[in-house]
Parts: C-alpha cells; structure tokens; sequence
C-alpha cells in the first residue's frame, strides 16, 4: 500500500477527538473510509506513526524512552492501517506477564470498539469450569494479549499484525524467546517497542533487528564484524561498544526503520 503524506496527515494531525475522512490510494482505485474518532497524540507520536505507517514492508521499531507513550504509538498505527484497508486485523500482542491488563486497556483506549482476549493460561492447563470458559473465550478474539511464555501456545494460529513489547528481550538469538518468535515470521506487520533496543553495543541489536527484519542486517557474524569493536583473543572473537568508524552508518540505518525520542526532548508535555 502507498499512503500519500495528506493521507497521513489528516489522520494523525488531529487536535483532539475530530471527525475526518481517510482516502486510501493504491493503484488506480481509492477507497474513502468513514469518519474517525482518534484521541490526541503528541507532535513527536504523530511523526512516528506516519513514518510507522509509511515503512517498507510494514515493519517499525518504537524506541522512545520509558512513560512517552510507545503503547499509543504503536496502536494508532494499527488504526490507521486498518482504515486504510478498510478491514479487521488479527492481531498479537506480546508482553511480560505483568503488563497483559495493562495492555488490554490500551487496546480498548486507542482502537475505538475494540477488546483483546488476554491469554493467562496454556491450551492443555487444567481449569475450573468458569476460569476454562474465560481462557477459552480469550484464545477466541481478533486480538490476544499474551506473555512471551506463553507464545507457543498461538504458534499455530495466523495474525496479520503482531506487536513485541519490550522487544529487547529477543537480543540473544540463542534464547528459546528468540526461536519462538522466528516462527511468526511470516506476519506481514510487525512493530517492536522498546526504551533499550538502540544499541550502545550492537551485539545487543542483532537479534532484534532479525525478527523484525530478517535478513536486513545480514548475519550476526557480519554486523558484529562490522558495527562492534571486535578482537580476536587466540579463542575466539570479542565485541565491546560500538566501531566509531561505522557508527554514523548503523544510526542512519536505524533511522530509516525506527523511531526514537528522549526524555529530555519532551520534559514539557509531560506531567
């Protein structure tokens, strides 16, 4: 799908909730989608959501600090490319357990009409009655909360978009979450969010930079050759910190697939 920048911008730059038109251009046909409500987002959310909305392939890294709102972000998002496309998404929504409710809330704030089943308990967990009807009613929706414990129990099952919270922690591609979440490859939307995943040591990003986009950074080997301070040891090689020589390289490279915005930048909008 092409969206063109008035497309974008009539939905994301909205004051506050407001009615507007949204026109999907691809090919040689557009669809007018109704009027929708959307609630505020700050001027630095809504450049992320257009660039999210805009992204090759339809895949973004939310990267802003802790508390600005990636959540929102990420979910308008979702909003957009559903008006655009006038249709209904399955989506995933993956997160620590302690954040599952939390995201529910989110779900229900930022896509209008909209719950989410959250997913607490395996397929094959005995249950009472009552609590198995709830597990089961959960497993049933168009959207699922669930924690990255939990993932291989919707294996099986096809999402059209799917949302890593705290992506971070599919860094280690040795991890049995990083596995995991290789088999969801084939989900064509896919946003990460994290507050860490920049990388000061680019050994950290790899593996985040994989699910999101495979095969876009090439191997492990080759970006940890390339972008870390790497030295062999008469063992085996080490990697520390970020190569100076290509670190302006590996920012521009980021920048065209992420979003990021610090504390510092925005200290007045907040509360």
């Amino acid at each position: 799908s092409v969206f063109p920048d008035e497309y974008v911008h009539n939905y994301v730059n909205s004051a506050k909730y407001v009615d507007t038109y949204i026109e999907r251009h691809s090919c040689s046909h557009s669809v007018t989608v109704g009027k929708v409500l959307i609630p505020t987002l700050h001027n630095y959310q809504y450049e992320a959501v257009k660039s999210a909305a805009l992204a090759p392939g339809n895949r973004w890294l939310f990267n802003d600090d802790t508390g600005l709102g990636k959540s929102a972000q990420a979910l308008s998002t979702v909003r957009l490319l559903r008006f655009s496309r006038a249709q209904s998404f399955r989506m995933l929504i993956v997160c620590p357990a302690m954040v599952r409710e939390a995201w529910r809330k989110e779900v229900q704030r930022w896509l209008t009409g909209e719950d989410a089943g959250v997913i607490d308990a395996g397929l094959k967990r005995k249950l009472s009655k009552k609590a198995a009807q709830r597990r089961d009613a959960a497993y049933a929706q168009q959207i699922i909360v669930i924690s990255y414990n939990l993932l291989e129990q919707v294996i099986e099952r096809e999402f059209d978009i799917i949302i890593w919270d705290e992506v971070h922690k599919l860094k280690n591609p040795m991890s049995t979450y990083f596995k995991m979440a290789q088999q969801f490859a084939s989900v064509p939307i896919q946003f990460g969010l994290s507050a860490t995943a920049m990388p000061d040591k680019p050994v950290d990003f790899w593996g985040v930079g994989e699910i999101l986009w495979p095969g876009r950074f090439g191997t492990e080997f080759e970006f940890k050759q390339h972008y870390a301070e790497a030295s062999n040891n008469g063992y085996g090689w080490d990697y520390k910190g970020i190569n100076t020589k290509h670190a302006e390289d590996l920012k521009f490279r980021l920048s065209q697939c992420s979003s990021r915005t610090v504390r510092q930048e925005v200290a007045h909008l907040l509360p």
